[in-house]
């Protein structure tokens, strides 16, 4: 054999080696990663087909129904036009049985929340001792109408001979401003 034939058979060699190795590192490796992100995303198609056929399915009439019940009880929140002597009776009662006295102020309408609901800011001015402001702020949140406290500004008109006697800090007058937002259904 001659020189250059053996050089032909060793590059021929060479050659086949060069491309054993690239099939070997590169791409049997690149061929596994792509299978298993195929995997990957045959599996997540499973779990949405699977979570889109169970949110409409039976299940989901039974949640629908769940929430025309939850709305009428969130609906039973809301004043509704033409009850505002209730509603105001009801704040007033609270103020009478923790030994307040109250002004209430109703502004008109804030803004819609939707086409039937509507946000009315309202302010009360109290007076009276701490425990009864705090017995009367229980008592708002325990009437069956949903009313969001924005702010309680509590000022002391006593003067400093009153408030440094023993035992009667927490009994000394106080002036409350409570600022509100409550919500109303036509």
């Amino acid at each position: 054999m001659t020189k250059s034939k053996i050089k032909i058979y060793l590059f021929i060699a060479g050659l086949i080696i060069f491309v054993v190795i690239i099939f070997v590192l590169i791409i049997i490796p690149t061929i596994n990663k792509i299978k298993k992100i195929n995997t990957k995303i045959y599996n997540q198609r499973l779990d949405i087909e699977t979570r889109y056929l169970l949110s409409h399915g039976p299940e989901r009439n039974i949640n629908i129904a769940k929430i025309k019940d939850d709305e009428e009880k969130l609906s039973s929140l809301f004043i509704k036009n033409g009850s505002e002597l209730e509603f105001i009776t009801s704040i007033e009662n609270a103020a009478q049985a923790n030994n307040l006295t109250q002004q209430i102020r109703l502004q008109p309408a804030n803004a819609k929340i939707t086409e039937t609901i509507e946000s009315v800011p309202m302010s009360v001015s109290l007076k009276g001792n701490f425990w009864d402001i705090l017995k009367y702020i229980q008592s708002l949140e325990k009437l069956d109408y949903y009313i969001n406290i924005n702010s309680i500004n509590l000022n002391n008109p006593a003067t400093k001979k009153e408030i440094a006697a023993p035992n009667t800090a927490m009994s000394v007058p106080l002036n409350a401003e409570i600022s509100a937002l409550t919500y109303w259904e036509n």
